[in-house]
């Protein structure tokens, strides 16, 4: 008995979100930053770009495609990061549009690094490859809703092709 109490009590403890500013996850109890998608991925992104310019390189950031059969994207676009953030821990989509988790956790959060990295396009060692809507045009790119098939490998190559050959 003994055991059985404090097994609950270590996996209470275990559990516990130490960030009060964390963001809910299908995937675990911890939750995931709040900073992270507001700042942190951006600023690595930044000292990235900060460093090849140092070193007079170039950087090519890739923004993610998912494979949703709901339009999900064009309803996130129209909000800002922190609008995004606010209203998923609100469960806005989830009620609004009865959006399943896993796919409003990648999309939103999808949504919100690809803003990110928009931000970042002028920067004058920076190519942005955007495969969204060329992948998104037959559900035989991707095997899943977040990996690329051979299909969609084919159609990222092609993106990131175009988009060196037009950088010159």
């Amino acid at each position: 008995m003994t055991y059985a109490l404090m097994s609950q009590v270590y996996k209470k403890i275990i559990s516990l979100n130490l960030q009060p500013d964390s963001l809910k996850t299908p995937y675990h109890a911890k939750g995931i930053s709040k900073a992270y998608f507001l700042y942190n991925y951006k600023n690595s992104l930044i000292e990235l770009v900060n460093f090849a310019e140092k070193n007079n390189t170039k950087v090519v950031l890739i923004k993610m495609a998912y494979n949703f059969s709901d339009d999900i994207f064009t309803k996130l676009e129209k909000y800002s990061n922190k609008e995004l953030i606010e209203r998923y821990k609100n469960n806005f989509f989830k009620d609004k549009y009865n959006f399943e988790e896993k796919a409003l956790f990648w999309s939103l959060f999808g949504t919100i690094l690809n803003n990110q990295i928009d931000e970042l396009k002028n920067r004058k060692n920076v190519i942005v490859v955007d495969p969204i809507n060329e992948l998104l045009k037959s559900s035989s790119n991707f095997t899943d809703y977040v990996h690329l098939s051979p299909e969609g490998n084919f159609v990222l190559a092609s993106k990131i092709f175009q988009a060196l050959k037009n950088y010159h």
